[in-house]
């Protein structure tokens, strides 16, 4: 059965205010009216309604009064979703290595010839959604679709975190480097190592947002 025209508007104004939230063209702390949004997608009362309580669901709004607003991340918040992630990495790097054929790795060596690109520009924006995309390559490798969905999440929130702080030039090299140490580790096969790097990676940014939250 195809969905009806007003679940598909759900799914676009969904997805588009989750977008929006995730670069921060929306700003933490900015409020949702349903009524407002009702106007500004041309969509029924119903869709926008699941669209916001499934944005509230999955912790990218927050209730405020009658409607809602972008959720705000405080010091603890992030420190916690970073510890959670990094339990999460670690596991799919150790499944990759136990699961996935080397013949699989060329796409993440791919996406690291690209991060040359970013440190010429110094283009965070766009830097930011790529990084993303090497992490959520290592999980759908790790052939565990929980694993994966779980990151998916965490991931769409680190991004909103990272777009706000991470605004230095000179943390995409640094994010290239320790990207390539764990790519590396992987494809020699070494579990302990790739763990460690990653942990390495994602306890460095903790320690950055304990300097700037």
């Amino acid at each position: 059965m195809s969905e009806s025209p007003e679940a598909k508007r759900g799914e676009v104004v969904y997805e588009s205010l989750k977008e929006r939230i995730v670069t921060l063209e929306l700003d933490p702390g900015t409020p949702l009216q349903e009524a407002e949004i009702t106007r500004l997608y041309d969509a029924s009362r119903t869709p926008v309604r699941e669209a916001l309580a499934r944005l509230s669901h999955e912790g990218f709004l927050t209730r405020w009064g009658r409607g809602y607003r972008i959720r705000s991340f405080s010091p603890l918040e992030v420190k916690e979703l970073y510890e959670v992630r990094e339990a999460l990495e670690k596991m799919a790097v150790r499944l990759v290595i136990e699961n996935t054929t080397k013949s699989k790795f060329g796409i993440i060596e791919e996406q690291l010839a690209l991060y040359e690109t970013f440190i010429k520009s110094g283009d965070i924006k766009k830097f930011n959604a790529h990084a993303n995309k090497f992490h959520m390559t290592i999980a759908e490798l790790s052939d565990n679709r929980t694993l994966y969905e779980s990151l998916r999440l965490i991931h769409e929130k680190v991004r909103i975190i990272s777009a706000r702080y991470l605004f230095k030039a000179e943390s995409i090299q640094s994010a290239y480097d320790e990207h390539a140490r764990i790519y590396h580790a992987i494809l020699r096969g070494d579990v302990v190592v790739a763990e460690a790097a990653m942990r390495e990676h994602i306890q460095g940014v903790i320690e950055y947002f304990r300097t700037q939250l």
